[in-house]
C-alpha cells in the first residue's frame, strides 16, 4: 500500500504517521500497529508515544523494524462497508 492509503480507508492516525516518500526498500523497515497492538505489546494502551520508535524484530534477513505510527482500531469488511 501506498502513502496515501489512509486517504482511501480513511484510517485515522492517533501517534506518529503513516507511510511516505521516504519509507523505501533501502530505508529501515517501518511498521504501523494499531491500538490492540500496543496493548498487547506495552500492556496499556494510555501513552501511543510510547510504541513510537520501538524497535521490532521482522524474523528476516533485517534484525529488526521501527514503530512509525499508531492509528486507531479499524475493522473493515470492504472499502465501501464498514
Amino acid at each position: 500500500m501506498g502513502p496515501d492509503m489512509q486517504k482511501v480507508f480513511g484510517f485515522s492516525m492517533l501517534k506518529g504517521r503513516f507511510f511516505n516518500e521516504s519509507d523505501t526498500p533501502t530505508s529501515q523497515l517501518g511498521v504501523v500497529v494499531n491500538r490492540a497492538f500496543v496493548k498487547e505489546y506495552l500492556g496499556d494502551d494510555q501513552d501511543l508515544g510510547k510504541m513510537v520508535g520501538q524497535n521490532l524484530l521482522d524474523g528476516g534477513s533485517d534484525p529488526s523494524s521501527v514503530v512509525i505510527g499508531v492509528p486507531d482500531d479499524e475493522r473493515q469488511v470492504s472499502v465501501a462497508e464498514q
